[in-house]
């Protein structure tokens, strides 16, 4: 009976270590900020963007998983996006991780994410060095800009709650938009409240399709 509970113990604590390295991530964080280069991560202080945020979780619980994620990367050889979060699960493509379909069985610590751009994209990797073969933007400038925004990713804080025909659902991001009763007052890492439906979010009144893993 004892290893059996013994057993229960180990199983729940390593189903929930991205929801414990989130907790004690916003219960340490002092100075925080939104960016998309040079990210600074210290004990008390996160200077990151929604990838790099959830990247950082990821790779402290799952080294061996992180490696092979960046790995399979159709995006970047030197970090994981958001689309590749997208695709990770839409794919099943790791063995430690479970995509889960519905919102309505998302769980703390589940990480969630959903694609609204294409990546540039990778045309080979050599010595440390990417060289893209890319569609990319044009700006006043005239520069070609690699687009590093390819949607979000953010982690569950807790179970979703169902009001009539959506759901709301406590998370923790990094974000330049605010959520409903955010914690913070600006940009960067922190928790708040985000309206999801059966399968989807809605963002410019347009329906994005949503993917959902648990890491085990």
């Amino acid at each position: 009976m004892r290893l059996f509970i013994f057993f229960i113990f180990i199983i729940n604590l390593y189903a929930n270590a991205i929801y414990d390295k989130t907790i004690n991530i916003l219960n340490n964080l002092k100075e925080t900020g939104y960016r998309h280069h040079n990210f600074i991560i210290t004990k008390d202080k996160i200077f990151v963007d929604c990838r790099g945020f959830v990247d950082y979780i990821v790779k402290s619980e799952y080294p061996s998983l992180y490696s092979k994620m960046k790995q399979l990367s159709n995006h970047s050889c030197r970090r994981v996006l958001a689309a590749d979060y997208v695709e990770f699960f839409k794919n099943h493509t790791f063995n430690e991780s479970q995509t889960i379909n519905f919102v309505k069985d998302i769980q703390k610590g589940d990480i969630i994410a959903y694609k609204l751009h294409n990546a540039y994209i990778q045309r080979r990797c050599k010595n440390g060095k990417i060289i893209y073969l890319t569609k990319c933007k044009r700006y006043y400038n005239h520069k070609c800009i690699l687009r590093q925004n390819t949607g979000h990713v953010f982690i569950a804080l807790d179970t979703p709650k169902k009001y009539k025909n959506y759901y709301l659902l406590k998370i923790a991001d990094s974000t330049t938009f605010l959520h409903h009763n955010d914690s913070r007052t600006h940009s960067g890492v922190g928790y708040g409240y985000i309206i999801l439906h059966d399968y989807y979010i809605k963002i410019h009144h347009k329906k994005i399709p949503l993917y959902i893993g648990r890491l085990k």
